[in-house]
């Protein structure tokens, strides 16, 4: 993020509340032009927010992307349609579920 301490600060919650402070939908475009995922979650640190961060909503298809990565990491599983169509009894079974 542009501010050291909302990179310090950001959680789960602040990328699924889409509450950063970064205008909406920024840097979507960039998608379209064929960057990847670590590229998109770099250029945040480079987009000046709009508003003070936890304080207003604003979509964000880049903190989307993040929390894909994420879980990703976390699982070890890519997050393509395969595992998004998967039924899971527990909205944490994905993070979980090996």
């Amino acid at each position: 993020m542009y501010d050291p301490w909302v990179t310090r600060e950001f959680t789960v919650t602040d990328l699924m509340a889409q509450r950063s402070g970064l205008p909406g939908y920024s840097g979507g475009d960039l998608v379209t032009l064929g960057y990847d995922r670590g590229y998109l979650r770099h250029s945040l640190r480079y987009t000046k927010p709009e508003t003070s961060f936890r304080s207003a909503y604003a979509y964000q298809n880049t903190l989307y992307l993040t929390t894909a990565e994420l879980v990703e990491n976390l699982t070890g599983k890519s997050s393509g349609k395969r595992t998004s169509r998967r039924r899971s009894s527990s909205p944490w079974e994905c993070l979980t579920h090996q």
